[in-house]
């Protein structure tokens, strides 16, 4: 299994920028300018790959799937309700 800690860590960083770019200070200019610069990639083919590389970076991560097993039931569920 690939080391993922490298991709992960693009993830964070891009989030972070855009967070920055869109809840950073910067006045009022900036403020009216912020909602049509994030508008502006919508209407363009790189779009979905922003999206994808802020949401899940450049490549897909895997889990391992054994380390995890069966759910143990609820309060609830083990009450019978």
């Amino acid at each position: 299994m690939p080391d993922c800690r490298k991709d992960i860590e693009k993830v964070f960083t891009l989030q972070a920028r855009q967070s920055k770019a869109m809840l950073g200070g910067g006045g009022r200019i900036a403020g009216a300018f912020r909602p049509l610069a994030a508008r502006a990639p919508a209407h363009t083919p790189l779009y979905g790959r922003i999206l994808r590389a802020i949401a899940f970076g450049a490549r897909p991560v895997t889990a391992r799937s054994d380390l995890f097993g069966e759910a143990e039931p609820t309060h609830r569920e083990a009450a019978g309700t």
